[in-house]
């Protein structure tokens, strides 16, 4: 019986990061509520040179998540680094 591997399902924002969408990948890291997941995605966004297409464009109401999420996080010294 030959055995098939499956490959490991990526989150949304994996996802989104590997279609290229830096929009939708943001969106997808702040709905999953993971401050961890968020800041490795902001830093993924860094270094692809990308963070201000994914930021950019955005109305207030799209905004929002994000910068609560700085907000609450800004201080925090685990991640005051990062953001």
């Amino acid at each position: 019986k030959v055995q098939v591997q499956r490959k490991p399902k990526l989150q949304p924002y994996d996802a989104f990061l590997k279609k290229f969408e830096h929009k939708k990948a943001l969106d997808a890291a702040l709905q999953s509520r993971h401050p961890v997941v968020v800041v490795s995605l902001l830093e993924e966004l860094v270094q692809r040179d990308c963070l201000v297409s994914a930021i950019g464009g955005r109305d207030d109401v799209s905004l929002q998540p994000l910068l609560s999420f700085l907000v609450k996080y800004v201080s925090h010294p685990k991640y005051s680094a990062v953001l």
